[in-house]
């Protein structure tokens, strides 16, 4: 049929055949963070589309650490019996939005592995969704996108279905047409030869791996290809369609793997991401760094949430340098799979695992000690002898370490001049007794840092009047200062002091005049204790805190903080940060001379997400967002930034830990 024949088909359908697109606007970018510290999407500062982290709905329930995405009302009873049949014919079903995709047979799992008894779980993305207390088909914050209306596309039924698939396999037709067939060489493949998939068309250079069935290749040309091609043989079809399956139900978890770009239709080829690494047998013959032996636990950590596991030997695996990850190198093997299923291979790498017990604390401290994931690991122990073993050093060295004191939220002291609220100018005159741009005996702050350019920070000495620091700065910053102040003395004034403050708020011209903070700055070393340490550590990554670098931190009779320009910004995981001592003085409850173990923050990530849970801590916290001048939206976006950050403060905080551990063994 000609092109224009096909076209004017198309414009003839009837009404009811027409479809309306669903748009979705990108999200709200990033402003500031913690240097060194993983940074989402999302930012108090600007209000514009609608952000893809849903607003805090419920309170976060303290067991749950990182909890699996829950089924839609009604999904049950028509995915039993579908997830039933997938298992019974060897295939693992793989929950995610849309369709289900399954794994084939042939990357089903072995004989001697346990009976699969969930779908494998979601990504990160997902389960930050979940943890916001997300519905519907809205993805998660890092996944940084919304729906436009925020809500599900409407269920379709049988008719309007049976209308829309001649309209699909017409569409399908003309982008075939428009973008020709695809084409590939025949087998085996050699360098030049070219290779057409979804329109593109690649010229195969140097052999990257190859088997009877297969061969990939890089792209040909001047320098390292981002991508790679793999060519199968005629006789391996169902090596193919394995392939191509596994990396699909791959692409739907946050395990690393050379990601499918895309799939020959007619041919068999598969386009995917190259991966850059360093060979692990060489890694294990030269000494394996605890750098790699940290991902090995990162990997360990998503196979076990994921309920599955691969193909694990070191020939089988690439340490991605520049990601900081292990990846696999081939799809074929993912499969539905026991915590024992992945330990198993990861312990019998030669020289990569000698403190097992090490391992399961670090294993432990991603997944967190109260989650099911952990539990799925202890459990497993009981037939599992070597596991056991490992399990039962780790619990005699928590007995033999003294555990931390429970950590107590509560308010600290409050000044009635300085009561961080928003007021007007002439209120604030009144109230300090004083018109601040006034005063002519003034101090300039911060004068020898030539970064401070968006403030403007100066100690005022107004005679026979108290001094105060004036700071001025756009909205947005002034803002974030107010709101931390409220949070740190409403929870943490048991450990911590911080200014009080008035502010003013008026755009670029906003400003703040507040207390004068005494005592010392922390360049000489002076330490936090143990549980000053897990406070801070739950402040920061709850509430997104940046730069809290050894100047902002004063030490006196009491430790006083200031200066929160960077907030409420997204903090998570952050494995592969670059070895930097600076990054390290921003990170004051690690040390990397003497780094906390793990153990140390477990009970107060634990104390600290049950208060967080708590409804009236949940309304306190909104209110003060609305009362330190975010609106009501800006601050229902807050809210899930933080509930999102909760839901992680586990790894989040056995990133820092291992970062800081890196250090001092350098």
């Amino acid at each position: 049929m000609p092109l224009s024949l096909l076209l004017a088909s198309l414009i003839s359908l009837p009404a009811a055949a027409q479809v309306r697109v669903q748009g979705v606007p990108e999200a709200v970018p990033a402003v500031g963070g913690q240097a060194g510290a993983a940074q989402g999407t999302a930012s108090l500062a600007t209000v514009g589309a609608p952000l893809s982290v849903p607003s805090l709905a419920a309170p976060l329930t303290p067991a749950v650490v990182v909890p699996a995405i829950a089924p839609q009302p009604g999904a049950d009873a028509k995915a039993a019996p579908a997830a039933a049949a997938a298992q019974a014919a060897g295939a693992v079903a793989l929950a995610a939005p849309g369709p289900s995709v399954s794994l084939p047979k042939a990357v089903a799992a072995p004989a001697q592995g346990p009976p699969v008894d969930g779908a494998l779980r979601q990504t990160e993305e997902a389960r930050e969704e979940q943890a916001s207390g997300a519905a519907g088909p809205a993805k998660g914050f890092a996944q940084g996108r919304s729906m436009f209306d925020g809500a599900a596309a409407p269920a379709r039924n049988a008719a309007f279905e049976s209308v829309l698939a001649p309209v699909r396999s017409l569409w399908s037709s003309v982008r075939g047409m428009l973008r020709g067939a695809d084409q590939a060489p025949a087998f085996p493949t050699r360098p030049d030869q070219k290779v057409r998939v979804a329109g593109k068309t690649y010229t195969l250079g140097p052999v990257l791996a190859s088997e009877p069935g297969w061969s990939l290749h890089s792209l040909a040309g001047f320098g390292r290809s981002e991508v790679s091609v793999m060519v199968f043989a005629p006789e391996a079809k169902e090596a193919f369609a394995s392939e191509k399956a596994a990396l699909e139900a791959l692409a739907r978890t946050d395990i690393p793997h050379p990601e499918l770009k895309a799939a020959g239709d007619g041919v068999l080829v598969l386009v995917q991401r190259n991966l850059d690494g360093w060979d692990t047998r060489k890694i294990l013959s030269e000494g394996i760094r605890k750098s790699q032996v940290n991902g090995l636990a990162d990997l360990a950590a998503r196979m076990v949430r994921q309920s599955a596991t691969a193909d694990l030997r070191p020939d089988a695996m690439l340490w991605e340098h520049w990601r900081g990850h292990w990846a696999l190198r081939r799809a074929t093997g993912f499969r539905s799979g026991s915590a024992w299923d992945t330990l198993s291979q990861l312990w019998g790498w030669p020289g990569a695992v000698a403190d097992r017990a090490a391992f399961l604390s670090a294993l432990r401290g991603r997944l967190g000690p109260d989650s099911p994931d952990w539990r799925k690991v202890v459990g497993e122990a009981q037939g599992q002898p070597e596991l056991k073993a490992a399990l039962d050093e780790l619990a005699r060295r928590d007995s033999a370490r003294a555990p931390p004191a429970a950590l107590g939220f509560g308010p600290g002291r409050a000044d009635p001049v300085f009561s961080d609220e928003v007021v007007r100018s002439g209120a604030l005159a009144k109230r300090l007794g004083y018109d601040p741009a006034a005063v002519r005996s003034r101090t300039a702050l911060h004068a020898d840092d030539p970064g401070k350019l968006n403030t403007q920070v100066a100690l005022l000495s107004p005679e026979g009047k108290r001094k105060a620091v004036y700071k001025g700065a756009d909205q947005h910053i002034i803002r974030n200062e107010l709101f931390v102040r409220k949070v740190l003395k409403a929870f943490f004034g048991r450990y911590f002091e911080t200014p009080g403050a008035l502010a003013v708020l008026n755009g670029y011209e906003s400003f703040m005049v507040m207390e004068e903070a005494p005592g010392s700055k922390s360049w000489s070393g002076p330490r936090l204790s143990r549980e000053q340490r897990a406070a801070l550590a739950v402040l920061v990554h709850t509430f997104g805190l940046g730069d809290m670098n050894p100047g902002n931190l004063l030490f006196g009779d009491k430790v006083w903080l200031i200066d929160f320009e960077q907030a409420l910004s997204r903090h998570g995981p952050n494995s592969n940060r670059i070895p930097d001592e600076r990054i390290l003085q921003e990170m004051p409850w690690v040390d990397a001379k003497e780094p906390p173990p793990m153990e140390d923050f477990l009970p107060a990530i634990r104390q600290w997400r049950g208060f967080f849970g708590e409804p009236g801590t949940q309304k306190a916290l909104e209110r003060m967002l609305l009362e330190s001048g975010f609106t009501p939206e800006e601050s229902s976006r807050g809210m899930a930034v933080f509930r999102a950050n909760v839901s992680q403060l586990e790894w989040t905080l056995q990133a820092d830990v291992d970062f800081a551990d890196g250090l001092r063994r350098r």
